[in-house]
This record gives structure tokens, sequence and C-alpha cells, in this order.
């Protein structure tokens, strides 16, 4: 996950802003017998109760420059990796992800791994997810990070931020 300097993405979720979004990449093994993964860079927003997510696969020399903090460029490659979108939809795609990117500056912040099975009846897909863990991807000041954030619940193990849904008992 990436988030701003200022957590700004964490903020608008604790604070339950109506419209609020947020910045992943996501990597999904390949079904080859390789240690290949397709990856997307994707765009979670809420609006009032609606949520939506909108993505773009991308190679990876695109995830190298969105980790050093480099915007997305629509160029060839994206488009080849990105065949079933127009290149019209492609091009509005980025430029709404890189909108979000230059108003936020984000980092990547937080490196989440998990195992998860899906299960699909009719409608309806459940997922289950297993082997659940998170680390910091950038070194922070517990107390001034901690702060920062007006939310009970908040606590920091080994430089890694948790948020524990303390009606839930869910880390997340």
């Amino acid at each position: 996950y990436f988030d701003s300097e200022e957590l700004d993405f964490l903020q608008q979720y604790l604070s339950k802003e109506p419209e609020r979004s947020k910045l992943r990449l996501r990597g999904y093994p390949t079904h080859d017998g390789k240690e290949n993964y397709s990856q997307f860079l994707e765009i979670k927003g809420k609006a009032d109760s609606v949520s939506s997510k909108r993505r773009v696969a991308i190679t990876p020399q695109h995830r190298e420059l969105l980790l050093k903090g480099h915007a997305l460029p629509c160029d060839t490659a994206l488009a080849l990796v990105n065949p079933q979108m127009s290149q019209k939809k492609l091009s509005d795609r980025v430029s709404d992800i890189n909108k979000l990117w230059r108003r936020h500056r984000p980092l990547p912040r937080i490196r989440t791994v998990y195992q998860r099975q899906a299960y699909e009846v009719g409608d309806l897909r459940v997922t289950l997810d297993t082997g659940l863990t998170m680390e910091s991807m950038v070194p922070f000041d517990e107390e001034k990070t901690l702060d920062r954030i007006d939310a009970p619940g908040w606590s920091c193990i080994d430089n890694t931020m948790l948020l524990f849904d303390l009606q839930k008992d869910i880390i997340v």
C-alpha cells in the first residue's frame, strides 16, 4: 500500500470521509509453473457508500518506478500488458492514477502478504485469507507517527504499524 508522508489515505479511512481513496500494488501468481506474478496498480475508492476499484496491469519496470516515487508512464509497455483496454480508457485511467499520485506524493508504506482461498456460489464470492503478514516499507518514528493518528487501537511492533479493530478482533 502507498500513502503520503502525512498518511492522507489512512487519515481519510479513520475519519470515515465519505469520499476516500487508496493506492496499492497487487501481485498474483501466474499459473505457468514459474515464479511469475501478474502485477497491477489499483485505486480503491469510496464515494458515499459505493466502493470502486480501478486498476491497470503493470510491468516489473513500472513497479520499480512506482516504488521509487515516480508517476506511472502511459507508454507502449503499459499498453502491451493491458490489451483488453482501449488506448483512451488506458490513458484516462493512468491520468486518474497520476492526479492522485501528484496530489499525495505517495511512498510505499505497508507490504501485506497472505494466502487467499476464494469460493464462489452464484453471485456470492467469499475469500479467506491466511498467513497474513504486514511489514513497514519505510522506517518511522513510532511516537511521531502514532501522534498523527487520533484513533484507539493502534500499536507498533518491530517498526510495523498495526490497527486492531477492537470491535471485531481483526487486524486491518
